[in-house]
């Protein structure tokens, strides 16, 4: 994980009870909280692989289903996500 502003970390450190993830553009996990760190165990932190490649754990919802579609809607310039196209294809 790389480091986040303080502010950030303790908005982290206040939701306890919540799983809480901060991430980049190319949805790759910056930071999180336990809960959150529990809940998505192992595998990539990486958002958007998880969801398309299936790495790590994954809770199939109505939200993950929404989130590939935001997904793919906002990926036409970034080169992580087509890279990650490519290697579900």
């Amino acid at each position: 994980m790389r480091r986040v502003r303080p502010h950030v970390a303790r908005m982290l450190e206040r939701l306890p009870e919540t799983g809480a993830i901060v991430t980049d553009a190319a949805y790759g996990v910056v930071a999180w909280n336990p809960l959150a760190q529990a809940l998505l165990g192992g595998g990539t932190t990486n958002l958007a692989r998880r969801r398309f490649l299936g790495q790590g754990r994954m809770y199939e919802s109505s939200s993950a289903e929404e989130f590939g579609h935001i997904v793919v809607a906002r990926s036409p310039a970034a080169r992580t996500l087509h890279r990650l196209a490519r290697q579900a294809a």
